[in-house]
């Protein structure tokens, strides 16, 4: 056979399927797909919504920019082992038929998604087994380096586990090696988003998609699938869906493959173009109906009136917006809404509480997704944005380990991350996230904004006393007198009695704050950043005159505290003076030992006389 001819047979083998195919059905709604121009430009079926498999690079050239995709070079070692002498002509020809097949099982290249170039790596589930060996694994870690060294953003498009392939020892020990290469990619900033398609297997998840920032999944996709010979259909069944990838906090959503290239493309316009004006009026997000659908709903509060909820807010102010969920744990909380989007021309990484989801009783999801954007917004140097907006049912108590940890380490998080924060109330601030939430390098408040503390102390004299404003600890802070402790840098005007009067113009008041905070702020370097939200921090309270009699008053409080305790003191050693004067006085003095040696000696006599009376009459 030729060269020509081998070429020829190895394209047959890849070439797809469905071609010659004079009639085609959907198995799941049996739908002709022939005449289907969705199924033939996207391998979807336009009535089901089915996605079939398809070449990985089919799946490239779909969300490539026409004529923009140029494969990376790979000179691996088997080019080197081709020129031996000492290889026999049978494992020439076998080599030369197993290259083609690895050049097609992993592509790797550079190309353009809404212009923005790109380092893609695309994944072949019909030619990848269940685990990625030596050789995909290079060729991955070249992909890898390749974005590091001129720092493009990383498409991965993860497929595998259509087979069981037998795994040599080399293929253990891959997913250290990728996990090596996307650590420095992750140290670098470099955005790396990784896309699941059906089926993908558990190890190429854990060794390389798993590794990714953001990950997506295709509608119908199953991890975990791995079919061999002689294996029962039913082992599909134990695979995770992508409802269930979703619900546990393990991909950030699904994403239909036709709005795939738009999904993304508005994704890297905010990772590479930062400072820039996206498109006006597109949103677009991991799924129809998550955040946007709430974006024109209103809801009534106990007194009637209809309030603004903060992902509302989000969908007002920012376009487009990228949603990100789940904590990469456990959970996807729907307290918190998060994700990615453009603020005035900014790209921002922001976080809104939903006050209509009840908080759970262990918050520990919810924390650790803010935590996540958290590490987002210090990696990809994005401005953090957080609306504060919780739920009545907060501030219950953080009281399991793992949740007093979980805010222990987004407070610390929050203290060093060298990017600006900037809170806003929107609602009431209030629990333990709320109250980390507010701790931004701008705290911005709306004017009918409350901050509430939950409790009131109890002292010897009754209630804590009031503070010189009239407001009792345990209730609701309007933000003026949060203004005045020093809690809030600016108060955001809103019409009276609230901002359901009108709603859009508080929307935009709020953003024209928001992007005046960011301008301010843009003036800072990272470690400067650092270092004024420190010198806040430890002056908080310490600036304002409100603030220092606030603190005045609590020191008198706790000194009236320990008056109070020493009095106790006092009380409780009188009286139990008094108890002991009135009982009788025990003598501890210590006995003549001349006058009870006298004694014992006449006691020793008397039992002497004794015991001879009792013997003479025994006698007798």
């Amino acid at each position: 056979m030729d060269h020509h001819a081998e070429s020829q047979f190895a394209t047959d083998q890849l070439a797809d399927p469905f071609d010659d195919l004079p009639a085609l059905s959907c198995p799941s709604c049996d739908s002709d797909l022939v005449e289907d121009e969705l199924f033939i430009g996207h391998r979807v079926c336009s009535v089901c919504g089915r996605h079939f498999s398809m070449p990985a690079r089919s799946r490239v050239l779909l969300i490539a920019d026409e004529h923009s995709f140029q494969e990376i070079p790979t000179p691996l070692l088997l080019d080197e082992d081709l020129d031996n002498d000492q290889i026999s002509a049978i494992d020439r020809i076998a080599e030369q038929h197993e290259r083609p097949v690895l050049d097609e099982a992993i592509v790797t290249g550079v190309a353009a998604i809404g212009g923005v170039r790109v380092v893609v790596i695309a994944l072949d589930d019909q030619l990848l087994g269940s685990h990625i060996g030596a050789l995909g694994a290079e060729k991955i870690i070249l992909g890898l380096e390749y974005a590091l060294s001129r720092r493009l953003p990383v498409i991965a498009l993860c497929a595998g586990g259509a087979a069981r392939t037998q795994a040599g020892p080399l293929a253990m020990v891959q997913g250290a090696r990728l996990a090596a290469v996307s650590a420095q990619v992750q140290v670098a900033g470099v955005p790396m988003i990784a896309v699941l398609t059906h089926p993908t297997s558990a190890e190429v998840f854990g060794s390389f998609a798993s590794q990714c920032d953001v990950i997506f999944a295709e509608p119908g996709t199953q991890l975990g699938v791995t079919w061999s010979a002689g294996q029962s259909l039913d082992a599909a069944e134990q695979a995770l869906a992508d409802e269930t990838l979703v619900s546990h906090g393990w991909i950030d959503g699904v994403v239909a493959r036709p709005a795939l290239r738009q999904h993304l493309g508005a994704l890297l316009d905010l990772l590479a173009k930062r400072t820039r004006t996206g498109p006006a009026g597109v949103r677009v997000g991991p799924e129809a109906g998550t955040a946007a659908e709430h974006a024109d709903d209103t809801e009534e509060d106990a007194y009637g009136a209809e309030w603004l909820r903060g992902p509302e807010y989000l969908t007002r102010m920012v376009t487009p917006f990228i949603e990100l969920r789940g904590d990469r744990v456990e959970a996807d909380d729907r307290q918190v809404v998060c994700g990615i989007g453009r603020l005035e021309g900014s790209a921002v990484v922001i976080v809104a509480q939903d006050r209509m989801i009840p908080e759970r009783d262990d918050a520990t999801a919810a924390i650790r997704k803010v935590q996540r954007l958290a590490r987002l917004a210090g990696r990809f140097e994005m401005p953090l944005v957080l609306l504060v907006d919780s739920p009545a049912q907060a501030g219950a108590g953080i009281v399991r380990p793992d949740a007093s940890l979980a805010i222990a380490k987004l407070s610390s998080m929050m203290a060093m991350l060298p990017v600006p924060v900037i809170s806003v109330a929107v609602g009431t601030a209030r629990g333990a996230l709320g109250n980390v939430m507010m701790t931004g390098d701008q705290r911005l408040m709306l004017e009918h904004a409350t901050y509430h503390l939950a409790g009131s102390f109890v002292s010897r004299g009754g209630r804590f006393p009031t503070p010189p404003t009239g407001i009792d600890i345990g209730q609701d802070w309007p933000a003026r007198e949060c203004e005045r402790l020093g809690l809030v840098d600016v108060i955001v005007p809103e019409p009276a009695p609230g901002a359901e009067v009108d709603s859009g113009w508080v929307a935009l008041t709020l953003k024209t704050s928001l992007a005046k905070s960011l301008g301010t702020l843009a003036n800072f370097g990272p470690r400067r950043l650092v270092e004024a939200r420190h010198q806040r921090h430890r002056m908080l309270g310490q600036e304002s005159e409100f603030g220092q009699a606030a603190m005045l008053l609590e020191m008198r409080e706790w000194q009236e505290v320990q008056q109070s305790v020493a009095r106790s003191f006092e009380d409780f050693r009188g009286r139990m003076g008094q108890r002991m004067a009135n009982q009788p006085r025990l003598s501890f003095q210590r006995p003549d030992l001349g006058e009870l040696a006298t004694r014992l000696r006449a006691r020793r006599e008397e039992l002497r006389q004794e015991l001879l009376e009792r013997t003479g009459r025994s006698e007798r």
